[in-house]
């Protein structure tokens, strides 16, 4: 009876750490993850008629006053590179910031690489726990065109400094997309402990939510200094 018991508690006790590893990305490493960092990190990617993309990003955060201390700052670059490696010059338009569901006053600074918005103004510190960011902006110069098809490499998650353990990601295309033309490629530049940059495919899964509307997940965390990124290729509507 004692043995029975015994092997009991073991196949529990295996079977709980097989779900932990499950929902953090069946990485045994990620439960650090959990200390201080982004929970989550999501992104609405809209393009609109004339290639404006318009970018919700929702970011959740558990923090205990290291790394966060005052709120998140986002790091917009001056510039994308196309599949290819061509540098591509973009421009921001920022249009909502809030905290914790209500408007929070945040501030841009110009730096020579581009944008960083600063999601708070007074150093004043925020409580320790769980807090979250929306961040809404519009990009412009984003989306090419090239020999009749549209294609953006959508640098989605940007480089942190602190882990991020879900990346969740939608993009939509204007009516006038013709459906069958979408294709989406998800990958992650893995940079963490490494000594070259990886590239990463797996981990990704896409689903198709409607004809005009793809819903992309990682499933695995992404370390500091890691990032995820989606090349898009669409096409119009033959006239």
């Amino acid at each position: 009876m004692f043995r029975f018991r015994v092997l009991f508690l073991v196949v529990i006790v295996a079977a709980l750490a097989q779900l932990t590893m499950l929902f953090l990305g069946n990485d045994p490493f990620a439960a650090y993850f959990m200390d201080e960092g982004a929970l989550y990190f999501g992104s609405k990617n809209e393009i609109l008629e004339g290639n404006t993309l318009r970018v919700t990003e929702l970011i959740e955060v558990k923090m205990k006053g290291d790394k966060i201390k005052y709120g998140i700052g986002r790091a917009l670059p001056n510039f994308s590179l196309s599949p290819k490696g061509e540098k591509i010059p973009l421009d921001y338009q920022v249009s909502r910031a809030e905290r914790d569901g209500k408007p929070v006053e945040h501030i841009e600074f110009e730096k020579e690489w581009g944008t960083r918005v600063q999601l708070w103004k007074e150093d004043k510190l925020l409580p320790v726990g769980e807090h979250q960011f929306l961040l809404s902006y519009k990009v412009f110069g984003q989306i090419q065109s090239i020999e009749g098809q549209f294609q953006m490499r959508r640098y989605v998650s940007g480089r942190w400094i602190y882990p991020l353990v879900k990346t969740h990601m939608v993009f939509s295309f204007p009516p006038s997309t013709d459906p069958k033309s979408i294709k989406l490629q998800p990958f992650a530049v893995v940079r963490h402990e490494r000594e070259k940059p990886e590239l990463e495919f797996d981990y990704f899964s896409v689903e198709q939510k409607d004809p005009l509307t793809y819903e992309i997940v990682r499933n695995k965390p992404l370390y500091p200094e890691d990032e995820a990124i989606v090349d898009v290729i669409f096409s119009k509507r033959p006239l």
